[in-house]
């Protein structure tokens, strides 16, 4: 996961520090990481932008400088995001269609993307993407599927 938080570049400095700050403060010390975009730099003369940016270096280090009206700075924010986010790695299982299997995969539409289910017979073989933890746990959980169903 990964915070984005969007402020007005053009407001005037006091407020942006107020909202900047507030950001800060909402999210508090555990939270996945953050981007700042500061939007509307199309607004300011080259001087103000770096004035402005200069007044909340404290509160926004390494901001995206973007224009929602003109798509500057866009392409470097979606890479700052994409930098961001967790790789996700594939995985494909497969479990014996039961109860159980289909609550396992339940929880995998919630916590995966891109989530495939094919059946074939009494089986159902699941492709997905997930963060490593979140693959490793359906792993887990596959496996204890398989040691109820094995004859003791």
């Amino acid at each position: 996961d990964a915070v984005v938080v969007v402020a007005d570049l053009a407001q005037p400095v006091p407020e942006l520090r107020r909202r900047l700050r507030t950001a800060r403060e909402t999210l508090g010390e555990d939270h996945p990481p953050a981007i700042t975009a500061l939007n509307k730099a199309d607004r300011l003369s080259a001087a103000d932008r770096r004035e402005h940016l200069a007044a909340v270096d404290d509160l926004a280090p390494e901001p995206v400088v973007i224009s929602a009206l003109d798509g500057e700075g866009l392409a470097e924010l979606q890479d700052r995001i994409a930098a961001t986010l967790p790789a996700l790695e594939r995985a494909k299982l497969t479990v014996e269609v039961t109860d159980d299997a289909m609550s396992t995969i339940s929880w995998l539409h919630d916590e995966a993307v891109d989530v495939e289910v094919r059946y074939e017979g009494t089986a159902a073989t699941v492709a997905f993407e997930a963060k490593p933890q979140v693959v490793k746990r359906a792993r887990a959980k596959v496996e204890a599927l398989r040691e109820e169903q094995s004859p003791a």
